[in-house]
């Protein structure tokens, strides 16, 4: 049975020094109802914040001036009486009160000066504080305080801002000097970096864990990357924050919940109430964009959780909570059909771990590659060097990886095996696999280059500077690469963008084997950036070339999500079908305000098990099918945004 709770709400509560009560205006009763209407069953409740106050009864200096009663434990007692979950929220990598009293433990930037966070144009920001420095033994003792005060009433910890940054104040310069880490080196600083994150992780949850044990326990630094993986086991489950009308937009997600569904841990989706961020007061999200935000959690295999924030008066606000109770209510029902339910996949793309801190959450590249396999309606998962390859057939290479030694050994191992590889570009330059079907690759003289594909009669642009390779003995040539007349510069230049292709260059442009196919320029991070269709009907003709055929075959849009499920207890499978199309009206973010309408769609799937009865759930009502050896092919006659169809199968 799965532990996580499915309708989770998370309530931030950053309030500095007012000069008045602290929610002088909560009222235990309508906390209570206003929760229940909407249809929580789990909510987050903020013990420590961002400006280093403590939200309950302590004798601790750092509880607020302005809190006049025990908030916390009056919060936590109304959620307990119905039948709410009520974890604890404690701020971590960001303390106002502590980085004013104790500048020593800030973080510090090569020329001393400090990390911190600017919410737009809005001055001050918080900076952060060193897990490195004595602040760990500052935030023990409130740990201890907290977990003393709240008791047997605790239901879990979420840690937040828990990251390093490279840091170079004196604590740090000086474990690093024990070390032996040259501190000249940017890339050993951000290795010891990473590294203090994990130690800070195990270290934490071995203190709470000697207090409490079993104590849910969560870390968040706002993604989901493989670095994760070193203090994985300090974790007892995973909270994706991703909130896509602010910094994560909606390529975030889908990234994010395919590699989190990998760890081996129970998940959830967050995202949040606003239009826009965190503490957007006044700000609503559209039901519709709620709802997919939502549905689309569920269909990758997570629980849901909306954030808010309370007002200083400690009184929620109806209209989130109607909201959220509009789409909480299907949620509910849906959830029978989403516990322990595991994804059907043919294939994976792979996320290598960052050697330096990205500026985006999550590379072009990664985001490329997710968006071409799910605009084609492809199952799959994203994975890291520890997973196991053998578990797919097929593994892409987005085109910002690095073939290191490990990792060229253990493809030429799963490639042995049968499993096969799509790669490209500049990859092929940093090592070599024994599969690969070219070789003697050399970096492109050209900025940009020309392919044509087969038979047609024009070229299409590669959006980047790619490889030059010959194909190996026995690969075939799926498109041709063509030479441009000559880059452009200041003195030779050629209308208004790049000259014209001029001839073939005698490489090719798209190489296939039996093992593998080789693109030879970047493909997935100008499909991230410029979106040509061309690329996705490119890298699919070789994902199909190696798989045979999809599991999900459906003539879909590309806009519409489906994505496969099976519930092995239950003897079912169950396909969502999505359709909510995020637009960029906003020069500074998507939104969604409809669900989109899909009619009459017919889907093959391709199953090992034989079916015995096809549902919808929204509608309510059963659909003919047709069955052949290894498929069954359905209509679904409309689809307003979500639906699930239910496929029962032979125990």
């Amino acid at each position: 049975m799965d532990s996580l709770a499915f309708r989770q709400l998370h309530l931030d509560f950053h309030t500095p020094e007012l000069g008045e009560p602290l929610a002088a205006r909560f009222d235990r009763r309508a906390f209570q109802e206003t929760l229940q209407l909407a249809e929580v069953d789990s909510i987050t409740l903020t013990a420590r914040c961002h400006h280093g106050y403590l939200y309950y009864d302590s004798q601790l200096p750092a509880r607020h001036p302005d809190l006049t009663f025990d908030l916390l434990m009056e919060q936590i007692a109304a959620c307990h009486e119905v039948g709410i979950r009520a974890p604890v929220y404690v701020t971590v990598g960001w303390d106002a009160l502590v980085a004013e009293q104790h500048p020593e433990w800030l973080e510090r930037k090569p020329d001393g000066s400090c990390y911190g966070h600017d919410v737009g144009q809005l001055r001050p920001g918080w900076k952060k504080l060193c897990l490195a420095s004595p602040y760990i033994f500052y935030l023990k003792e409130q740990l201890a305080d907290l977990i003393a005060h709240v008791g047997t009433e605790l239901d879990g910890l979420f840690f937040d801002i828990v990251w390093q940054d490279a840091c170079y104040c004196n604590h740090c310069l000086e474990l690093m000097k024990q070390q032996g880490i040259d501190a000249e080196d940017e890339q050993q600083v951000f290795q010891f970096a990473k590294q203090v994150a994990a130690d800070f992780k195990q270290e934490i949850s071995r203190f709470v864990w000697e207090l409490v044990p079993d104590c849910p326990i969560f870390y968040n630094d706002g993604n989901m990357t493989p670095d994760l993986r070193a203090s994985l086991d300090a974790y007892s489950h995973l909270e994706i924050e991703s909130l896509p009308s602010s910094n994560w937009g909606y390529h975030h997600f889908p990234v994010a919940a395919r590699y989190a569904r990998t760890l081996g841990k129970e998940y959830l989706g967050m995202t949040g109430k606003f239009h826009k961020g965190w503490a957007d007061f006044g700000g609503y999200k559209n039901r519709a964009a709620l709802e997919y935000e939502c549905f689309l959690a569920l269909a990758l295999g997570a629980k849901c959780s909306i954030g808010d924030q309370l007002y200083p008066d400690g009184v929620l606000q109806k209209e989130t909570y109607a909201r959220i109770g509009e789409v909480y209510r299907t949620v509910k029902k849906m959830e029978p059909y989403c516990q322990a339910v595991a994804p059907l996949v043919e294939c994976a793309v792979f996320y290598q771990k960052a050697q330096q801190k990205q500026a985006e959450k999550i590379s072009p590249a990664l985001t490329g590659a997710v968006r071409m396999l799910n605009e084609a309606h492809i199952q799959f998962d994203v994975v890291d060097q520890e997973a196991d390859f053998a578990s797919y057939p097929l593994l892409i290479l987005p085109d910002d990886v690095c073939l290191t030694p490990d990792l060229s050994a253990k493809i030429d191992t799963y490639m042995t095996s049968g499993g096969k590889v799509i790669f490209c570009g500049q990859t092929a330059l940093t090592g070599h696999l024994a599969g690969s079907p070219v070789e003697a690759a050399t970096i492109s003289e050209y900025e940009k280059e020309y392919f044509k594909v087969g038979t047609e009669a024009h070229e299409h642009i590669w959006y980047g500077r790619g490889v030059h390779a010959s194909p190996c003995t026995g690969s075939r040539t799926i498109a041709d690469l063509w030479r441009p007349y000559f880059n452009r510069t200041y003195r030779h230049y050629y209308g208004h963008f790049d000259a014209p292709p001029k001839e073939p260059s005698g490489f090719p442009a798209i190489v296939r084997n039996q093992q593998a196919s080789f693109f030879s320029h970047p493909v997935f991070t100008p499909y991230a950036n410029e979106s040509p269709r061309i690329y996705r009907s490119c890298v699919m003709n070789e994902v199909l070339a190696h798989l045979g055929r999809p599991i999900v075959d459906s003539r879909a849009p590309s806009s519409a999500d489906l994505l496969l499920n099976e519930q092995k207890q239950h003897n079912r499978y169950l396909l969502h079908v999505l359709h909510y199309i995020p637009e960029q009206r906003a020069r500074n973010l998507a939104v969604i305000e409809d669900g989109m309408p899909l009619c009459q769609q017919e889907v093959t799937l391709h199953l090992p098990k034989s079916i015995k009865r096809v549902a919808l759930l929204e509608a309510g009502t059963e659909l003919p099918f047709v069955e052949t050896a290894g498929s069954i092919t359905f209509t679904i006659p409309e689809v307003l945004g979500h639906e699930m169809v239910i496929l029962t199968y032979e125990p």
